[in-house]
């Protein structure tokens, strides 16, 4: 048996929410790993989607447009879609400074590799490589965040290029329960602390998830795995990773 500490540390982790409500704060930063020669990523969102185009033979299909940036590269591309597309458009598809997950490192924009790419909005259908890639993005933690008939909740318009990295179990629940990262983070909070978990399988892995808005302690199975997140709102989202038969 092991001591697990869960420190209040709610505006770090890769379930955080990002949005106009919740702006990421920028002290939290990870650290990144280069994608292409003008592209990062935080590392382990990084490694995933590299893993994951290896999978399905797509390194060479399918490029990175756009991945981590800076609070004034966002500032940048802002001012500059206000100018060159308009109100309208700009509050639709690029996100205001400060709110953007970009800026966490935890988004990747992606595009069927050709000659041109928009670089705001790049073409990632639902056929070919870019399906496959749908297929087994939650494999890899990845969702596709801005969905068509979230609006109203995420403030962006549907972009079936942009995916997020969560992590593993959350990408799944989120994507069998048609999810986006605002409702999910509701969701989560109804399982509050250790007596009442959300228990649920992913191929022979079993997770149990609670959440916490104090700091605790407790004890666990050395052989378990934890892997804790703040919301960026209020609250801790610990991850265990048992075994099928605990679930």
């Amino acid at each position: 048996m092991r001591k697990v500490k869960v420190q209040r540390k709610i505006h770090e982790g890769h379930v955080i929410l990002v949005n106009p409500d919740y702006p990421f704060q920028h002290e939290h930063e990870e650290e990144v790993i280069q994608l292409s020669e003008n592209i990062s990523l935080a590392r382990t969102a990084g490694e995933k989607i590299q893993k994951s185009l290896e999978e399905i033979h797509g390194t060479t299909k399918i490029v990175y447009v756009s991945g981590k940036r800076s609070f004034q590269e966002q500032v940048d591309l802002y001012q500059d879609s206000l100018q060159e597309n308009g109100v309208e458009f700009t509050r639709k598809y690029v996100a205001k400074p400060g709110c953007s997950e970009h800026e966490t490192g935890l988004a990747i924009d992606l595009g069927i590799a050709k000659e041109d790419i928009d670089y705001i909005r790049p073409e990632f259908p639902y056929d070919g490589i870019a399906l496959e890639f749908r297929k087994i993005a939650s494999k890899y933690g990845f969702i596709l965040r801005y969905q068509k008939n979230k609006q109203d909740l995420t403030k962006i318009g549907f972009e079936p290029w942009h995916f997020r990295y969560v992590g593993k179990p959350h990408a799944k629940i989120m994507e069998e329960k048609g999810l986006c990262l605002e409702e999910y983070i509701g969701y989560l909070n109804q399982f509050d602390g250790l007596q009442n978990t959300l228990k649920v399988a992913d191929g022979e892995e079993g997770y149990e998830i609670f959440t916490t808005d104090q700091e605790i302690e407790f004890e666990i199975e050395d052989e378990i795995e934890v892997s804790i997140s703040g919301n960026n709102v209020d609250r801790m989202i610990v991850c265990l990773k048992t075994t099928k038969e605990l679930v």
